[in-house]
């Protein structure tokens, strides 16, 4: 079977290098880049560009809330009272801005990669309420530590 993804969809994934100790490897399979694309009717190459995006931000606020998790799990973290994404390239981070505006989350502005996103705490208890919403609807996956 990945034989033919291969063959059909040519680079088998998506892959995040191991920089230093602290970073793990992501890998997202081909398929999954692709079917999100077509999707939201864009080439495999726009992934994660402005136009991914913006086209996501035409979505429900349910779809577009289940993005954020998702981007905040691989590239946010806890500082002080915010939650901060690190993200260094600059079409991404833009992008990733557009779908804050359109949740209505409010932001910090950086003006260079170096620069972090903040998401200010007031946004918490947004957030708490789109999370409480989702897990009512599709339910909770919890891990015992």
């Amino acid at each position: 079977m990945e034989k033919l993804l291969q063959s059909k969809f040519k680079s088998p994934s998506i892959k995040s290098y191991k920089k230093d100790s602290s970073v793990s490897s992501i890998t997202i399979p081909s398929i999954l880049v692709y079917l999100t694309c077509k999707s939201l009717e864009l080439d495999t190459s726009e992934f994660y560009s402005i136009n991914f995006f913006k086209n996501l931000s035409k979505l429900s606020k349910e779809y577009q809330f289940q993005f954020f998790c998702q981007f905040i799990v691989d590239e946010g973290f806890f500082k002080d009272r915010t939650l901060t994404i690190s993200q260094k390239k600059q079409k991404t981070r833009n992008g990733f801005i557009i779908l804050l505006d359109s949740l209505e989350f409010c932001h910090s502005n950086p003006k260079n990669n170096k620069d972090d996103i903040t998401i200010f705490g007031f946004n918490f208890s947004i957030i708490l309420n789109h999370l409480d919403r989702a897990i009512k609807k599709y339910g909770s996956c919890r891990i015992l530590v």
